[in-house]
């Protein structure tokens, strides 16, 4: 069987991924202690992570490490390795198709796709994501990078799971039907 590529993503209710000027702070307004939301879960079952550059880049600007049990692939137009790139961390300025086939063939458990929303929207449209978990803030943002263009889930998606926290947020698994 083929390895799953997985959109795993927190956005607004009006469907943003973060604010003007990348501001994720809409992240940090519901905390439950002890509650991931799955998070560790479906790490624990990833060995690879597909990311763009300037996610890639605000992440670490906040100063957290990035998933260094990982391989990550940097999506970037420049394939030029950084000093700060650690050994497991790869550039890829080729097409997306390419990188998830490449990927597919390998052995290994599951592949993430952790935005932003240029590579997201690009892999949804070249069918390369088989699954969505969209973590759902009950908070509006009116502005800043949205996950979908004009805001509706692909209709080659068909929800299958959908999970509501005591802090308010919403967990909505998808599965891709066809395309």
């Amino acid at each position: 069987m083929s390895r799953r590529t997985t959109l795993f993503i927190a956005m607004s209710e009006d469907g943003f991924i973060a604010g003007p000027d990348d501001d994720l702070s809409f992240l940090n307004t519901l905390q439950d202690e002890g509650e991931d939301f799955g998070y560790a879960d479906f790490v624990a079952g990833i060995d690879t992570v597909i990311v763009g550059r300037r996610t890639y880049d605000v992440v670490r600007g906040m100063g957290h490490p990035y998933h260094e049990d990982k391989e990550v692939y940097i999506v970037t137009r420049s394939d030029e390795p950084r000093a700060d790139d650690g050994p497991s961390v790869h550039r890829w300025s080729e097409g997306l198709v390419e990188l998830v086939g490449m990927l597919r063939a390998q052995e290994g458990s599951g592949i993430y796709c952790d935005g932003g929303a240029e590579v997201a929207g690009q892999m949804i449209a070249h069918g390369l994501i088989d699954e969505m978990v969209l973590t759902v803030f009950p908070t509006q943002l009116y502005g800043g990078t949205e996950l979908f263009k004009g805001g509706a889930v692909p209709s080659a998606f068909e929800e299958v799971e959908r999970t509501p926290y005591r802090s308010g947020l919403v967990q909505v698994r998808y599965l891709r039907m066809w395309g």
